[in-house]
């Protein structure tokens, strides 16, 4: 029990979004749940409904998934020309 943070239900489930979405390549709706998921975790933090251990934990999944989600839009694939992968 020692080292570990109690989750945030809220955040837990707007990651759990994040990665489901990312996961089925609907970029679109994992961009959103993820900026869903910063807007939360900014409103909790300065409501003070966080531990400073939450606080820790979040803002590092936060940054690593500012890291992943850099550039991650439906706008870098390239159109399929040919139709169905040249079919």
């Amino acid at each position: 029990m020692f080292g570990r943070i109690r989750p945030n239900r809220e955040l837990e489930a707007l990651l759990t979004k994040v990665h489901m979405n990312a996961s089925n390549n609907y970029k679109d709706a994992a961009q959103e749940a993820y900026h869903t998921f910063v807007q939360l975790f900014k409103t909790l933090q300065e409501e003070g409904k966080l531990s400073d251990k939450q606080k820790q934990h979040y803002a590092q999944v936060q940054e690593e998934l500012a890291f992943a989600m850099e550039g991650y839009t439906h706008k870098d694939q390239k159109p399929d020309i040919n139709g169905l992968a040249g079919k």
